[in-house]
């Protein structure tokens, strides 16, 4: 969702009121590349495994028919929305669409969190265990290395997200991510907008009112460097979410 820029747009707006220039906004990207170096192993696969109910609903969606009563007839309704119902009361639509956010999510927190990057190394030393075994004990995983010259780079990191000595992510790596976020939030708010129209928009809200507070909190707890916070809350919100969206199908 859009929980951090407004967030960002509310204090700079507040700084203008007040006459102070826009300072150090605590803007989203450079947070991504801290946290994934301070937390915990156990605690980033926890974290990324809040995306489970994602996957879990996307099946349920599909074999337990939840949409069809979105596109069952309910009085008159605008000549644009009853064009809409066969697609609304398809569960098959519904599952791909539930089917490309957990993709979406489940992608760009695994960047962020260099989870990748541990099933590479674990799947190497894999291999090495393997290769040694079968006696081909030259084959060694490749391991990255902190150079000098990243730790000098981190230093030049917005003071908001600074904490400590850790590597700057290449640029390739940097794009990455800064895509999958932006891919995660687009394809979060198109299906949350497709839900809106085929559901009631107000029942969609009410339900969804617990999860938004758990992303707004764990927005500002990212962006005041509480990042075991921040994991907790938006963990919530992945499965706050999930719960939404199965309930506006009741």
């Amino acid at each position: 969702m859009v929980a951090g820029y407004i967030i960002d747009y509310v204090t700079n707006a507040r700084r203008r009121r007040a006459g102070h220039p826009p300072v150090d906004p605590n803007k989203e990207m450079p947070h991504n590349f801290v946290l994934c170096h301070l937390l915990s192993r156990r605690v980033k696969w926890a974290f990324w495994l809040t995306n489970l109910p994602y996957w879990y609903l996307c099946c349920a969606v599909v074999r337990h028919q939840l949409a069809q009563r979105l596109g069952a007839a309910s009085g008159p309704v605008p000549l644009w929305l009853e064009c809409l119902r066969p697609v609304c009361g398809s569960s098959e639509v519904h599952g791909a669409c539930v089917f490309v956010v957990a993709a979406a999510s489940t992608a760009f927190h695994g960047f962020q969190l260099r989870i990748d990057e541990e099933v590479a190394e674990t799947c190497g030393r894999c291999c090495a265990e393997l290769c040694g075994l079968c006696g081909l004990e030259g084959w060694r995983p490749k391991v990255t290395r902190t150079t000098g010259r990243e730790r000098k780079k981190s230093r030049n990191a917005p003071a908001s997200a600074r904490t400590g000595d850790v590597p700057t992510p290449t640029r390739g790596r940097k794009k990455l991510v800064e895509r999958l976020l932006l891919c995660d939030v687009v394809c979060a708010n198109a299906y949350v907008a497709f839900l809106m129209t085929c559901a009631s928009a107000l029942e969609v809200v009410r339900v969804s009112i617990v999860p938004l507070g758990c992303m707004f909190v764990a927005a500002q707890a990212k962006r005041r460097r509480k990042y075991n916070t921040y994991v907790v809350f938006h963990g919530l919100w992945h499965l706050g979410s999930a719960w939404a969206i199965y309930d506006a199908f009741r």
